[in-house]
């Protein structure tokens, strides 16, 4: 029999948001290598690059004074949730604010476009909005308008270039610079911009062409030949301007070449420097050029004079990316460090006569917070980066002290889970083990007052890599649930941790996801696929086991009363995407018919990846979710012993929510979000939330 729940007249009392953790600032972790851009206002500059802090690829950005300081210990989120392409941010300065531009999907078509946002000199930045179709190739400014060179998508590696100029957000001009070409570089003159750019020229050969055109889109000089060469020989060149002459620094396998071109000339040799490599970027520095040359994976920081002597050069890092910029006299280069020694890609500044900063940082990532509570305070952990730390706190989720390291860091560890039992909290999570595709599960201990033991406990080393881990307690032994990975299709495994070490007998349960609770007698465990119910001893032994007739979900959740059970999942098969649930009896046997929570499509969490979690808070049973539907976000739902009457309440646009009962109908959750001051870097909070009180009515 199917019902659907109706709601209780009053939802939760939302208390305030309570940071874990006070944040600070640590290299950021998943800079992309592809690219990175700067620039400056006189005084001050900003480099933008690309970075994941969350489930996408966005630009961050950072200023720095002429001193080397950086202005933003956390970094700017420039964009959010656009699905920016990795090696296209550039920016410039119009004169009054930074504007960024970059490539990314035009939702409408679902072709590459280009897109810009202005960052004020505050460092907030504005909407963004998108220009034109095609990807970005380069970016100057000059009076006020901003020259944006876009190339169609023809083949990968060429297209039509054409040139768009904007004045704030509107578009005043396009102009069709070339077509079969690539690799289009852009400077400001004194009298409007200049482009240099590769064209095919059939047979195997490429050209290298130039123009100049006005802020308003008129040509002064165009398709002027430069230089030719085999395709295959193409290398790497910038333009830099000295009022209206032209520098063009072109790269070679066995040398530089420096020309010039002035203001309606053809262009002349400067010089041939006799050291070869990729030039990445080219600047006039006031007295000379600056240039960033790659040979190989090194980079180095070369200082010019105007008839192109080297003056100096210095080594800058393993190379991926580069860019150059003046502030306040001084000439500085932004570079992107190389993965090739297995070190995390990091973005820095630095310059001739300053040593090396760093731009790219942030919070610590935080993750994956779960809650424990030892009956007057509570434990609350979570991932960061890739160990785990802890923080005792009140049962308002105030913290009491510090944080505490509880896992020290390991890669690609994940699945935490925690419990209080036998007078201590049990910490578990996964860990890398010796075969791909397997983990271990580890235990750690930690006392009530928040000081971890150090140990470490292996339950398994086959758990699954994906899986998760499920926790529940008779108050002195913990029955541990994992998924399994040793088998084809992988099956649910379950261990029963004492204070003395884990019992040698694992069970094997019918499918990985599956959870347990404890009802003050017996363990009942619920397992996804098709439906089933396992029941349980306090000594780990397996009663019965029952399977549901035609009742196929994922994303199990099971909490206790202290009596019975509720079992939640999410409908596979007939009406998939469902919420559900159903009421056990204390000897964990059905109690009632299935009723329906949320339908798909609506509020509904996720059918494979979505998790529900679920407690008790002393009145009714609490589920916390993320919605997948029109009703995106996350959601709290509290329910009666028998799931027919329900209220939901919604948390807003935070994530991994768990729930902890915290009795007289009150409850905590904890939940990571972006937070927009520390660049978007996640943290964890907790809120709690509390049954509304009748207050009495005095005549």
């Amino acid at each position: 029999m199917l019902a659907a729940a109706p709601l209780f007249a009053a939802s939760p009392m939302v208390g305030p948001e309570v940071p874990a953790s006070a944040p600070s600032p640590v290299p950021a972790e998943r800079v992309s290598s592809f690219a990175v851009a700067v620039a400056s206002n006189g005084s001050m500059a900003m480099a933008v690059w690309v970075e994941q802090r969350a489930a996408s690829y966005e630009i961050f950005a950072a200023r720095f004074d002429a001193a080397g300081n950086v202005l933003d210990p956390y970094s700017i989120q420039v964009t959010t949730g656009s699905g920016v392409e990795t090696a296209s941010p550039r920016v410039v300065w119009n004169g009054a604010e930074f504007v960024v531009v970059w490539t990314a999907l035009d939702p409408k078509t679902i072709r590459p476009a280009g897109w810009m946002c202005t960052v004020g000199e505050d460092g907030r930045p504005g909407a963004p909005s998108i220009f034109g179709p095609g990807i970005v190739e380069d970016v100057a400014a000059a009076f006020g308008i901003v020259a944006v060179a876009l190339r169609g998508v023809v083949s990968p590696n060429e297209g039509a270039i054409d040139i768009h100029l904007l004045e704030g957000n509107r578009k005043i001009a396009q102009l069709a610079l070339a077509k079969n070409s690539s690799g289009t570089r852009l400077t400001a003159t004194a009298s409007g911009f200049a482009a240099a750019w590769w064209a095919s020229a059939g047979g195997g050969m490429a050209e290298m062409r130039a123009a100049r055109f006005s802020p308003w889109g008129a040509f002064e000089q165009r398709d002027v030949v430069i230089s030719e060469s085999r395709s295959f020989e193409v290398r790497l060149f910038d333009i830099a301007a000295r009022g209206d002459d032209v520098f063009i620094a072109l790269g070679g396998q066995q040398q530089v070449t420096l020309l010039k071109m002035a203001r309606l000339r053809d262009p002349s040799l400067v010089a041939t420097l006799p050291k070869g490599g990729h030039v990445v970027d080219l600047l006039w520095d006031g007295g000379g050029l600056a240039a960033v040359v790659n040979v190989g994976v090194e980079s180095t920081l070369w200082r010019l004079s105007e008839s192109g002597a080297l003056l100096a050069s210095k080594p800058l890092a393993a190379w991926t990316a580069a860019a150059l910029t003046r502030a306040g006299g001084r000439t500085f280069a932004v570079i992107a460090t190389s993965p090739f020694d297995g070190a995390m890609v990091r973005v820095f500044a630095e310059s001739f006569d300053a040593p090396r900063v760093l731009l790219s940082r942030s919070a610590a990532r935080q993750s994956t917070p779960v809650i424990a509570s030892d009956g007057e305070r509570l434990l609350v952990a979570w991932n960061e980066s890739t160990r785990v730390m802890g923080v005792i706190a009140t049962r308002e989720g105030r913290p009491l002290g510090a944080p505490f390291e509880i896992f020290a860091a390991r890669e690609s560890a994940g699945g935490l889970a925690a419990i209080f039992a036998a007078g201590e909290y049990v910490v578990m999570r996964q860990e890398p083990g010796e075969l791909l595709q397997l983990q271990y599960v580890v235990a750690t201990h930690v006392s009530r007052d928040g000081v971890p033991r150090r140990d470490r406990v292996i339950l398994t080393n086959t758990a699954e890599i994906l899986g998760g881990i499920s926790l529940a307690t008779d108050g002195t032994n913990v029955l541990v649930l994992w998924s399994g990975g040793a088998t084809q299709p992988p099956h649910g495994r379950c261990r029963l941790l004492t204070p003395a070490g884990p019992r040698d007998e694992t069970v094997e349960l019918l499918n990985n996801g599956s959870v347990a609770a404890w009802n003050g007698s017996l363990y009942v465990i619920a397992m996804p696929g098709t439906v089933s119910i396992a029941r349980m001893s306090r000594e780990g032994t397996v009663l019965s086991r029952d399977s549901l007739d035609d009742v196929y979900g994922n994303s199990v959740s099971i909490a206790s009363d202290g009596d019975g059970f509720l079992v939640t999942y999410v409908r596979i098969g007939l009406r998939q995407g469902d919420l559900m649930a159903f009421p056990l009896d204390r000897d964990g046997r059905p109690a009632g018919g299935h009723v329906l929570l949320e339908p798909a499509g609506n509020f509904a969490p996720a059918l494979f990846d979505g998790t529900v979690m679920s407690a008790w808070n002393g009145r009714t049973y609490e589920l916390a979710w993320t919605g997948v539907g029109s009703g995106s976000g996350t959601f709290d739902q509290r329910l009666s012993r028998d799931a027919r009457t329900s209220s939901r309440t919604a948390l807003g646009g935070i994530a991994t929510p768990a729930v902890f009962g915290l009795g007289n109908g009150d409850s905590i959750v904890a939940y990571t979000r972006p937070v927009a001051e520390l660049g978007g870097s996640q943290r964890v909070f907790t809120r709690v939330l509390s049954q509304p009180r009748t207050r009495p009515v005095h005549h």
